[in-house]
């Protein structure tokens, strides 16, 4: 527990850090290049420790490292008449000084998602097959005509031919209902499902998959499993009235059943099962168990050899996230979506923490740049949607400042003279 949060740390240090300080930099080097004064330049927030100064820029490391800071000359209402004040300089290039940050970061995501694919990224192997559904869990409310072995063709009217096309056409949809268009046999169907919004994650996690949900491949002889009569092969499906979308998703359902035990609901061949069962403590995995071996989903590993290539893989994802973002804000705004689909910095900074102990658990030189690899994605979808937040205007950042700007402009255009920095 206690190494948990503080890999959770950590990473959101590492991760803000790093997008933070590339924001204060875009903001620095535009400042620089369009003549306006630069009072300090910190890396870290907090009492300077360290630094020097070169002309009137205070370059310094400061107590906290958590990204960074940039004090343009003027802009807090210093020096107000000095010709580098940020003031005193062109509308133009107060907007490009202001919206250079959050530039920077929608560019370096897009590197960084890019890099995902050089570094190496590994995918289901499921991934490029027809989307055949081979499990629907059974006696879900949100099934609507839905069957397994149904051929998914159009995801909300858009076609799909794989399965990675058809989860991605499902996530754009951002809804906790979605229509699809399934060819079974000779006819061609359109059936209805609906999700359940998962807090943690703020996905939809709806009542089919293009795998069974958790599988076990082994049952320990004297455990709680066999006295519950399961068996090699048996697919489990819920737990209590939780309905189970993996098998990582029935160990955390589990931990949090603990000692007090649970009703599982299985499936063996056609007939659903179940049985009451208590889980017990293994104190050499420091986590509950029922006495099972899952079976696992099966995983390849896709490198992208070619530095374009990987550039278009990256530029598709940045599409991707700009229009998930887009959509996801406009759902919000209109009261379609929960607010709790946001992942607030708790979240970021145990996925994040969670990605960096995985690095350190890395057993060759192969298998962690496919790790670190795993973290540049984290660091490209959050930089990108750190920088979109910082263009809009509202709430009062960069997009806000600019947006000022612009009035400014506006009405010096009109009345020939523009707001007070005030």
């Amino acid at each position: 527990m206690i190494l948990s949060i503080l890999m959770s740390i950590i990473g959101f240090i590492i991760l803000f850090g790093i997008l933070v300080f590339f924001h204060e930099m875009g903001h620095f080097v535009a400042a620089k290049s369009l003549g306006v004064g630069v009072e300090s330049f910190s890396l870290g927030f907090g009492p300077r420790l360290w630094g020097f100064k070169r002309g009137e820029t205070d370059y310094r490391i400061s107590a906290f490292p958590l990204g960074g800071y940039v004090k343009i000359k003027g802009m807090e209402g210093s020096a107000p008449d000095d010709e580098d004040s940020f003031y005193n300089k062109p509308h133009h290039y107060q907007l490009i000084i202001l919206l250079a940050g959050a530039l920077i970061n929608i560019i370096l995501g897009f590197f960084f998602l890019s890099g995902t694919w050089f570094l190496g990224t590994t995918k289901p192997a499921y991934s490029d097959k027809p989307p055949i559904v081979e499990w629907v869990h059974p006696g879900h409310p949100g099934v609507d005509g839905l069957r397994q072995g149904d051929l998914i063709v159009e995801v909300e009217g858009r076609p799909v031919s794989n399965w990675e096309e058809a989860e991605q056409e499902i996530l754009k949809t951002l809804s906790g209902t979605v229509t699809l268009t399934v060819r079974r046999g000779q006819s061609v169907e359109h059936v209805t499902v609906t999700g359940e919004l998962d807090k943690k994650s703020g996905a939809f996690l709806y009542p089919f998959l293009p795998f069974p949900p958790a599988v076990i491949a082994e049952v320990q002889k004297d455990s709680p499993a066999e006295k519950a009569g399961l068996q090699k092969g048996d697919i489990i499906f819920k737990v209590d009235e939780k309905y189970i979308h993996g098998v990582a998703d029935f160990s955390v359902v589990l931990q949090k059943k603990g000692d007090k035990g649970a009703t599982l609901y299985w499936k063996r061949g056609q007939t659903v099962m179940q049985g009451f069962i208590r889980p017990f403590f293994d104190p050499t995995y420091k986590r509950y168990r029922i006495g099972v071996v899952m079976q696992g989903i099966q995983m390849k590993i896709v490198r992208v050899k070619n530095p374009l290539k990987a550039l278009a893989y990256g530029w598709k994802d940045s599409v991707m996230s700009i229009n998930v973002f887009f959509k996801a804000l406009g759902q919000l705004i209109r009261g379609k979506l929960p607010i709790q689909t946001l992942s607030g910095p708790i979240s970021i900074a145990r996925f994040a923490g969670a990605v960096v102990e995985n690095i350190s658990q890395s057993t060759n030189w192969n298998d962690m740049l496919i790790r670190i690899g795993r973290f540049f994605k984290l660091l490209g979808f959050i930089s990108i949607q750190l920088g979109i937040i910082n263009l809009l205007p509202i709430p009062a950042l960069d997009g806000g400042h600019a947006t000022l700007i612009l009035i400014s402009l506006g009405k010096k255009t009109v009345t020939g003279r523009g707001l007070s920095p005030q």
